[in-house]
């Protein structure tokens, strides 16, 4: 503890912790590569089209798209991003490969959409390191999710559109974060 209060590099705070990490993050994602972006984009849009057919009650729509994302997914050039970012993205790349594959395995809306849960945390994870393609997505949250642990998502619009409760509660969260 007392080399984070000296703003020494620790484990904690690997960039001494003495506030400039923010910045240089922001740095970083304006120096990624445009086409890493845009194949990133491409795994992102089938993210999109399975919030968007959870959010319509289609377990077997999101199955499908599940499938086109791990084709997504093995169609980004790691070698176009280096250092920190390529070992960020050999991280990301491994459980976006995991979740989409349990999202396309798992058996019945409400397995779907545990496994949309977590594919959400690391495509949140993943956009907030490398940036949106283009445009702006939004970061959108429902209280009720899970018997009210509560679950996040991304989702194209600003409108509400929930992938957790469906037709049920449509409408039900609130969008917490703008993405670009």
């Amino acid at each position: 503890a007392e080399l984070q209060i000296r703003a020494k590099p620790s484990m904690m705070t690997p960039d001494g912790g003495g506030g400039g990490g923010e910045h240089a993050h922001h740095e970083a994602t304006a120096s990624i590569d445009p086409a890493f972006k845009k194949q990133l984009g491409a795994v992102v849009d089938r993210y999109l089209a399975i919030q968007s057919a959870l959010a319509q009650d289609s377990a077997e729509i999101a199955k499908k798209e599940a499938m086109q994302g791990l084709a997504a997914l093995g169609a980004v050039d790691m070698g176009l991003v280096a250092g920190d970012d390529h070992m960020a993205w050999m991280k990301h790349a491994g459980e976006l490969k995991t979740l989409l594959a349990a999202v396309e395995a798992a058996e019945g809306i409400e397995p779907v959409r545990a496994q949309f849960a977590l594919l959400s945390e690391t495509i949140t994870a993943a956009l907030t390191r490398f940036g949106v393609a283009e445009g702006r997505l939004y970061k959108a949250w429902c209280p009720m999710a899970f018997d009210n642990r509560g679950a996040s998502w991304i989702q194209s619009g600003e409108e509400i559109s929930n992938p957790y409760f469906g037709e049920t509660m449509l409408r039900c969260g609130e969008i917490k974060e703008v993405l670009k």
